[in-house]
């Protein structure tokens, strides 16, 4: 049991859970709210997160995120780009959903199914074909050509 207790860092685990439930929490409550009245305290808080879990990670013997590995170039390279690729996705759909709902009158439901192919197709190639594409290939070759 005591292995296990110097391993664990509580206080990053505990600072991520709760990070995920307020702002899950501040959703459902924007949800309930009948006018869209912005929360003027919500952005200061979701700032203050991030920073507060840095600062415990960083303070940690053992961290759930050790942050020397964002010294290292391509890792930070890596993280940054897909963090920026997600972002970019992500908003596209967002958009896009919206398109479809207001211009083309597609409904909730419509306008997540029109998405199933592009996801299946994502699934498949990222989650199978690339797995045996940079075995049979390299990483080099694939990445050129995606």
């Amino acid at each position: 049991m005591e292995t296990l207790a110097k391993r664990l860092d509580l206080p990053g685990a505990l600072s991520v859970t709760a990070g995920f439930r307020s702002s899950s929490s501040l959703d459902q409550r924007r949800e309930r709210r009948v006018a869209l009245v912005p929360d003027p305290r919500a952005p200061r808080r979701l700032r203050r997160r991030p920073g507060r879990l840095l600062v415990i990670e960083h303070m940690s013997k053992a961290p759930l995120m050790p942050l020397g590995f964002l010294r290292r170039g391509a890792v930070f390279s890596a993280n940054a780009l897909a963090i920026l690729t997600i972002s970019a996705v992500s908003s596209m759909i967002f958009l896009l959903t919206i398109y479809l709902q207001t211009i083309q009158g597609y409904s909730a439901l419509s306008a997540g199914l029109a998405f199933l192919p592009t996801a299946l197709i994502f699934l498949s190639v990222g989650g199978y074909l690339s797995a045996r594409l940079v075995t049979r290939f390299g990483a080099k070759p694939v990445l050129l050509v995606a």
